[in-house]
């Protein structure tokens, strides 16, 4: 059982780092690599986005009439590394976008997958916690390290490295269990399958609005530092890795505390103190000031990235892949919402996301009111 809570967490560790190394690069790689055009590169997201829904949701679909859950983890692992493999060689904009997205879509599905299994594996929210806290800790090295890399030796290393990890933890997976499920239950999934109900619904609106915000963070962050004569864009990434740092420890904390506090109360918690670290965004102009509203950034992440998945697993206790895919559907849909709305506050002020970022808390706070705490 430790070997096998081990092999979860180096997994977790893994893709999380994977994805540290992919996400923050990727519009550098497009520019540089392939000199293409700025529009090229918002359609390559978007057409990542709205393929990674598309597939992981019907692979989620699949993924909970199956009576073993690792051989489906596998084949997602196994198309991200081929993802690098085509991202190490390929420097062609139409197969990218192609192959490209689809192998990255297949893999989008690993994530989900992984938790699903762990869920059923292991119903422990403290187990849970701990492998959420893997992909933060991911995040606190890897956008570094994949920068360096490409400073040094240029993205062929990056993506040759990222191929290497990803084999390594394809093969690490073959020791996870295998999640397999009784007969009875396999062959009444179907039957049993569960309507989005009024709490499903509202939650999920809360989730997308929430993670829009968190987006419209990532993409403005770095602006609003190099537009402010008193802040450096330079500080990005160690703001970026401060946060990471810091939400490992909530997010253990917010486990522990679910008996005493609900999801609710927590998400609530979270939401405001969301309001505050985009309200302190465009207010502060001193890098202190900004380190210190990462505590309420920390805080507002770590919470909505641990209780909210708790919350979409207990409502579709009964189809776990669809809960962790929904959940994290949820955040590619707000990367395609913050995208939007960058483009159009941007041009009423550059500084018009943080009170936007405000308001759509607020709508998540009504929202999250009308849903059962379970």
């Amino acid at each position: 059982m430790k070997i096998a809570v081990f092999s979860f967490y180096i997994v977790a560790l893994g893709a999380g780092l994977s994805g540290a190394l992919f996400t923050p690069t990727l519009s550098l790689f497009l520019a540089s690599e392939l000199n293409v055009a700025a529009w090229k590169i918002g359609t390559f997201y978007s057409v990542n986005a709205l393929s990674s829904i598309a597939i992981s949701v019907a692979i989620a679909r699949y993924s909970d009439r199956l009576p073993q859950r690792r051989p489906l983890l596998l084949c997602c692992l196994a198309a991200l590394a081929f993802n690098a493999l085509l991202f190490t060689f390929c420097r062609d904009y139409l197969l990218l976008i192609t192959l490209g997205s689809l192998l990255s879509a297949c893999g989008s599905a690993a994530v989900p997958q992984l938790f699903a299994l762990a869920r059923q594996s292991r119903s422990d929210n403290g187990f849970s916690a701990i492998l959420r806290a893997q992909f933060s800790l991911a995040w606190i090295f890897g956008p570094p390290l994949a920068f360096w890399i490409i400073h040094s030796s240029g993205f062929a290393w990056l993506y040759s490295g990222m191929l290497i990890l990803l084999v390594g933890v394809t093969l690490l997976a073959l020791r996870l269990p295998n999640g397999e499920k009784p007969i009875s239950t396999v062959a009444s999934l179907p039957a049993e399958r569960q309507p989005p109900g009024r709490n499903l619904i509202f939650l999920m609106l809360a989730t997308l609005l929430v993670w829009s915000c968190s987006s419209l963070y990532l993409i403005g962050f770095p602006l609003h530092l190099a537009q402010q004569s008193s802040l450096s864009s330079d500080w990005t990434g160690v703001l970026y890795g401060l946060a990471a740092a810091l939400e490992i420890p909530i997010m253990l904390l917010s486990t522990r505390m679910l008996t005493r506090w609900g999801k609710r109360t927590q998400i609530q918690f979270a939401m405001l103190c969301g309001i505050i670290f985009y309200a302190g965004i465009f207010f502060s102009h001193s890098f202190i000031a900004l380190m210190l509203l990462q505590i309420f950034n920390a805080t507002f992440i770590a919470i909505i990235a641990t209780v909210g998945l708790f919350w979409f697993q207990d409502l579709l206790q009964k189809q776990q892949g669809m809960a962790a895919t929904l959940y994290t559907n949820a955040v590619s849909i707000g990367v395609l919402i913050a995208g939007v709305l960058q483009g159009i506050l941007t041009t009423v002020s550059p500084l018009a996301i943080w009170p936007a970022a405000c308001m759509l808390l607020v709508i998540s706070l009504l929202l999250i009111t009308k849903v059962d705490n379970v």
